[in-house]
């Protein structure tokens, strides 16, 4: 149980990555409630194996995390069945086609084709966003079980 307790204290490092990009040693400690130095050994083994990277006095995602990223998305089967038909889709109206997942009550882009035109919306893959407030979120959520949906309307709130 003690190895679930450290892991949970480096999930809980990872997600304050999805509020900001950079964070202080000090933010950090403030924001979990964790000792200081239970903080910075932490800091320290995530930057040592490359998940984190220090600049000054700023810990941000390492490059690890660009590698699992990129691993998981070659991991993904449907990404791969479904990217010849994103790009006949695309080139065909030419305009953003997105490829999504439900991940935590959100959505998460997989996949973003842009059009050649200059007008376009910016998309970033592994970027997630609140299923109310996005187009393909609203098409998840209409395709779900109700007991699905009556539970993401509790859990949520809409800002």
């Amino acid at each position: 149980m003690e190895h679930f307790k450290a892991f949970k204290k480096v999930d809980e490092i990872f997600e304050l990555f999805f509020e900001q990009s950079k964070w202080r040693l000090s933010d950090i400690v403030d924001r979990l409630g964790y000792p200081k130095a239970t903080v910075h050994h932490i800091l320290a083994a995530m930057t040592e194996l490359d998940y984190l990277t220090k600049d000054r006095n700023f810990y941000m995602l390492g490059n690890r995390i660009l590698q699992l990223s990129g691993l998981m998305r070659r991991n993904l089967e449907f990404r791969e069945v479904a990217l010849p038909y994103l790009e006949e889709l695309r080139n065909e109206i030419n305009e953003t086609i997105h490829l999504t997942s439900l991940f935590r009550d959100q959505v998460i882009y997989i996949e973003c084709l842009h059009p050649t035109h200059a007008l376009r919306p910016h998309s970033t893959v592994g970027v997630t966003a609140s299923m109310y407030c996005t187009g393909v979120g609203k098409a998840l959520l209409a395709f779900q079980p109700n007991s699905y949906v009556d539970g993401y309307l509790e859990r949520v709130t809409l800002a």
